[in-house]
């Protein structure tokens, strides 16, 4: 059934189902209002502060330990999801990629009131590493000084996605307030949200620069088609096993990265 609803279809029956405000105008302003206040909170914070230390204090253990760079830049620039990109993951979320959608039941479904701590990308930000052991290295540093130092616990993903992204994401909860609509106008509430970094190499950002097009557009048409796997002119296939690929080549040169004698002098020769 989910395949047979469009965006535009998911919409409508959102808002009959009241999961969506009728006036999603009127609703992008109290949701970029939110996002706002609770980026200014994220700013503020000894977290955030002490994440970018920490960041650096990393990088400094890294080149200590393996003689290299780990990163060209630790700067923590905080990107907030805009509003219809929140409504096209509402839709593949609950809809599109969701086996037991049923549209005669909305138990567990989010909406406009529950999508600021349910949706755990709403602020990010993200990591380059020169080398492919370096997202494991930073995350393991950040996880132990927030526990140590903030008793906060992480959520962790390793990505390997079948479209060739690779990749490790922390999310980090904040408490926040926010406002919410219900039938006695807007009141505050409450809430934990989260803030994710991105951590991984350059090749796949590289990846990720030159095939964010192809996913953008393909990722909502395509649900969970995997047709794409053997079609083997498509961009998607292209950019999907040359991802994988990229994986290996940045295994390959830790390998190498790891076997060059960093002390050696390379006039001795």
């Amino acid at each position: 059934m989910s395949q047979q609803f469009s965006k535009n279809d998911y919409i409508q029956w959102a808002q009959g189902k009241g999961l969506l405000p009728s006036d999603l105008n009127k609703f992008k302003l109290l949701y970029e209002s939110n996002l706002s206040n609770i980026n200014n909170t994220i700013e503020k914070s000894d977290v955030r502060s002490d994440i970018g230390m920490w960041l650096h204090q990393a990088g400094h253990k890294y080149l200590h330990d393996t003689n290299f760079i780990l990163s060209d830049s630790f700067e923590l620039k905080i990107l907030l999801k805009p509003f219809d990109s929140t409504i096209e993951k509402l839709y593949r979320k609950d809809c599109l990629l969701n086996n037991k959608f049923n549209p005669d039941n909305i138990d567990n479904l989010i909406n406009h009131r529950t999508l600021y701590n349910r949706i755990d990308d709403l602020f990010r930000t993200r990591i380059i590493t020169r080398y492919v052991d370096g997202p494991g290295f930073v995350v393991d540093f950040i996880r132990d000084k927030l526990a140590s130092t903030h008793n906060i616990e992480i959520n962790e993903r390793k990505l390997a996605t079948q479209a060739g992204y690779h990749g490790q994401h922390v999310y980090i909860p904040f408490d926040s307030t926010i406002l919410i609509e219900d039938d006695n106008g807007l009141v505050t509430k409450e809430i934990v949200v989260y803030f994710e970094i991105q951590f991984y190499t350059r090749m796949q950002d590289l990846m990720r620069e030159l095939t964010h097009g192809i996913y953008e557009q393909n990722r909502v048409t395509r649900g969970k088609n995997q047709d794409w796997k053997w079609d083997f002119g498509s961009q998607e296939f292209k950019a999907g096993y040359l991802g994988q690929t990229l994986h290996m080549l940045d295994a390959m040169l830790l390998e190498l990265r790891d076997t060059v004698d960093t002390n050696k002098d390379v006039d001795d020769e």
